[in-house]
């Protein structure tokens, strides 16, 4: 399903909105989540942060986020029409077979890893990618990558009251593969070095590996993080 919205506005509570409806006996759609409240009522987008959050202002001045990225892997996709996804590797790995429970161990974490890769893969501008880095705008820039093609569920609102049906439009599967090369990359990264430590290695999550601390394994990490332009920092 295909709804069409020509101008997005922005307030602070949602509760004067949904009022009106229910005065006026409108339909309308609402979604609820975890950064944000959005109304479709007409060809009108009200959005409003989720109750409770004092970051209102972050939350505004970071919303451009999500048209840079979704345009940008649109434009990604047009000149890259078919994608092959990496193998898909686990999220997150243990070594069970540690030889050692009482060996030194440290880190090294991933700096923005997701936006990073999207960056490297060509799928972000340099001027977006620059734009999101602010850690005030973390939240925001993983969200705005999260969402790449996913399908917004909406509940109805008929007759201005709120009901449980629900309405799912938005699908978009090519960009759906498009998060999807960003994620299989990360992981890939973190089982390549997993490799490249042999016993040596703990674990890794997601964008953090963990391993035996040695300064050969430390360098080791380091280059191949360096060689493949992804920023980090150590954890001891």
């Amino acid at each position: 399903m295909k709804i069409k919205t020509r101008k997005v506005c922005f307030g602070r509570s949602d509760k004067p909105m949904l009022e009106m409806l229910g005065e006026l006996k409108e339909d309308a759609y609402i979604k609820r989540g975890t950064f944000s409240t959005e109304i479709i009522w007409g060809n009108k987008s009200f959005i409003y942060p989720s109750i409770g959050k004092k970051d209102y202002g972050v939350f505004r001045a970071g919303l451009f986020l999500f048209g840079k990225v979704r345009k940008e892997a649109q434009d990604f996709l047009r000149k890259n029409p078919t994608i092959k996804l990496p193998r898909e590797e686990r999220s997150i790995l243990y070594n069970d077979d540690v030889p050692n429970s009482n060996v030194k161990v440290c880190a090294t974490d991933l700096n923005h890893a997701y936006w990073r890769i999207a960056y490297n893969l060509g799928i972000i501008t340099l001027a977006t990618y620059k734009r999101g880095l602010p850690k005030k705008f973390k939240n925001v820039r993983l969200a705005s990558l999260s969402t790449l093609g996913m399908g917004r569920t909406f509940r109805q609102i008929n007759g201005g009251k709120i009901s449980n049906s629900t309405v799912t439009f938005g699908d978009d599967v090519d960009l759906q593969r498009v998060y999807k090369l960003i994620r299989f990359t990360c992981f890939k990264h973190m089982a390549k070095v997993k490799k490249l430590l042999g016993n040596d290695f703990i674990a890794y999550k997601t964008d953090c590996i963990y391993y035996v601390d040695t300064n050969e394994n430390r360098e080791l990490v380091n280059q191949y993080f360096d060689k493949n332009s992804l920023t980090y920092k150590q954890l001891s």
